[in-house]
């Protein structure tokens, strides 16, 4: 009679057990879910936040300069350096975040669009090698020489 109370105890026991991992499954697959929405809604904040600064000030002008091939002055290049340097890094964050698994390839591979958008500019590829290259990850410096190779 004890020897059965004591089946049905690790019975009972080794369902719990296995309830409790089902329960512990579900809870890290739905965290991790929240922390990639997170993610994907940071980096979206961030692109809003970087195109409403360069929107309200000088570089849809500088933009629409070196669109036409025109020289910016030396105000325009240190706005413009600003500019690429704060869209490098929104991308680096990118790069990183997906490099993580913290954001799917499909969201990935629309920012590598805007990123050839930004690189497509001879003076931003300049810019990027002669003067920020160093200052990122190696592997983000692979990527974007990557990416300029692409855009060629």
């Amino acid at each position: 009679m004890l020897e059965n109370l004591g089946n049905i105890g690790d019975f009972v026991g080794g369902v719990g057990v296995v309830v409790t991992l089902v329960y512990l499954a579900t809870q890290i697959r739905q965290n991790t879910r929240s922390l990639r929405l997170s993610s994907i809604q940071q980096i979206m904040g961030t692109s809003v936040l970087v195109n409403q600064t360069a929107s309200a000030g000088h570089v849809p002008a500088i933009l629409a300069k070196l669109e036409t091939g025109q020289r910016l002055s030396e105000e325009e290049f240190a706005q413009y350096l600003m500019y690429l340097w704060a869209m490098l890094t929104h991308h680096w964050q990118v790069f990183y975040q997906f490099q993580n698994g913290m954001i799917e390839k499909s969201v990935f591979d629309s920012y590598v669009g805007r990123l050839q958008t930004v690189l497509n500019s001879s003076l931003s590829r300049a810019i990027w090698r002669s003067r920020m290259q160093s200052r990122f990850p190696v592997d983000f410096q692979q990527f974007v020489d990557d990416q300029i190779e692409e855009t060629g």
